[in-house]
């Protein structure tokens, strides 16, 4: 007999759901698998030879731009916008100079790594997922849009964002971008409380210049454990890059969402192999890397010679044309959130209050 048969599941209660969700939220970070994430995720980027400037943006910035946490001055799970020069070959990114994105237009970077605030939210209520929707969508075309030609665009976002039937800006996103890969966490692999326990992707993404050949803008039907969801077309020709076994849960307030029962082996582990892979991939294709790229098979800890001046650039032959709207609200947002949340390396972020509201944009 189901307990809950009778019970009926209303909007209200849905928005009771998503502000419980987040008040848990302003007492749990994901620093620790931040970190290993980020770990993971820089061996990568140096087996693909990255070079020059780097913008990190979101939550958790200063672990994902390396530094160890003896240098840290953010408060864990707060957001920031740090700019720097692509690190050496050591880990942690030990005396890695930050500092504050200045707010203006820059030239483009060679490197983005967006941490997009509320990406394992599980958002319940109508507003609550557009919100939710409307951060992703300028995030991710923002990132884009601060990327230059041949560099590389770095995104942990919802699972929303490729599985959404709404492919609008994953059609914006191919116009400007290739999609080198993308990996698929495990539920709860940031999170284990409930209503932040979502799945997340670790998205990579190249300003290649031509177009992409990895189609990643459909989002298809296909039912799991008996109910129909949508998945992305990437993830239903390469189901390795699931980790773990994808499957589908209810949502008492709408249609079923996909989520992934985490396997065995480990995130690490899986990380490593997924992003080896990955990159493997990616010079395969051609990927314009530099003569003293990192061998596949060389350990994080190796040297490798990183030089100051950027990598060699292709000549863009396709820009997004409809980045000028995002660029703009991306100002906007930046403005706002630098009098509301003076967040610096040098200026600790104040204590954080429990309250409905989401954390703003990394960017």
């Amino acid at each position: 007999m189901d307990p809950l048969g009778s019970f009926e599941f209303s909007p209200g209660l849905a928005e009771l759901a998503d502000l419980a969700a987040l008040t848990d939220r302003e007492t749990t970070d994901a620093t620790v698998s931040h970190e290993q994430i980020a770990k993971e995720l820089w061996t990568a980027l140096r087996r693909l030879g990255v070079r020059g400037q780097m913008l990190v943006l979101g939550e958790d910035a200063e672990v994902y731009a390396g530094l160890p946490q003896t240098e840290r001055r953010i408060s864990p799970g707060a957001t920031a916008e740090l700019v720097g020069q692509v690190p050496g070959a050591s880990w942690p990114h030990t005396g890695l100079q930050l500092h504050q994105h200045p707010g203006t237009q820059p030239d483009p970077f060679d490197l983005v790594i967006n941490n997009i605030p509320a990406n394992d939210l599980v958002a319940h209520s109508t507003v609550g997922s557009a919100r939710q929707w409307q951060q992703h969508a300028i995030n991710t075309l923002g990132s884009i849009g601060l990327t230059g030609p041949g560099g590389l665009t770095i995104l942990l976002a919802s699972s929303r964002l490729l599985d959404d039937t709404e492919s609008y800006v994953r059609r914006e996103m191919s116009r400007a971008v290739e999609l080198l890969g993308a990996l698929r966490l495990p539920a709860g692999a940031l999170r284990r409380a409930p209503g932040n326990d979502g799945t997340v992707d670790l998205i990579l993404l190249h300003h290649r210049g031509s177009p992409g050949t990895t189609p990643f803008t459909e989002s298809i039907p296909v039912t799991l454990d008996g109910r129909d969801v949508h998945v992305n077309e990437y993830y239903d020709t390469r189901p390795d890059h699931v980790l773990g076994t994808l499957a589908s849960r209810d949502n008492p307030w709408g249609p079923a969402d996909t989520t992934v029962v985490p396997g065995g082996v480990g995130l690490a582990t899986e990380l490593r192999a997924g992003l080896n892979a990955i990159a493997r991939s990616a010079r395969a294709r051609g990927l314009p890397l530099p003569a003293d790229a990192a061998d596949l098979d060389v350990s994080i800890d190796s040297t490798t010679g990183e030089s100051g001046d950027r990598a060699s650039r292709r000549p863009s032959a396709i820009r997004a044309q409809d980045l000028g709207e995002a660029r703009a609200v991306v100002a906007r947002l930046r403005a706002q959130r630098r009098d509301a949340f003076p967040t610096t390396p040098d200026r600790p972020a104040p204590p954080r209050s429990p309250g409905p509201e989401p954390e703003p944009p990394g960017l």
